[in-house]
């Protein structure tokens, strides 16, 4: 007999503010634009690859492109706290590779936490 467990508020790695509801409702966002040649970056908690996100993403059917196809990705959804401005002027390989990119969209997922689309 399976049981069904409560969905969880926050992960053991996952930073102040950020939990999986914010991840599906990222998940979902995304899933709504239908972007072809796309890659997600996470900017939050470390995990630069964004690899909770992109196994959301695959097992709703619309993978993202490799973690080492960043620079032929023609779009990237990047989730963050920090400012947009500050993230671009860094060094970030996930982002930098992919670059030009301009922010073409902006949705405020929770707690301050931004989700970006950035297009070439």
């Amino acid at each position: 007999m399976s049981r069904i467990l409560p969905v969880p508020s926050a992960g053991f790695t996952m930073p102040s503010g950020w939990n999986y509801p914010g991840l599906l409702h990222a998940r979902d966002i995304i899933l709504s634009q239908h972007k072809k040649e796309y890659n997600v970056v996470d900017v939050l908690s470390g995990d630069t690859r964004a690899y909770a996100l992109r196994s959301l993403l695959t097992v709703s059917g619309d993978k993202p492109m490799d973690v080492a196809a960043y620079p032929s990705s023609k779009a990237l959804f990047l989730y963050t706290r920090e400012p947009i401005d500050t993230i671009l002027s860094g060094s970030l390989w996930e982002i930098d590779s992919a670059k030009p990119l301009q922010v073409t969209q902006k949705w405020h997922i929770q707690n301050g936490i931004f989700l970006y689309l950035l297009e070439k």
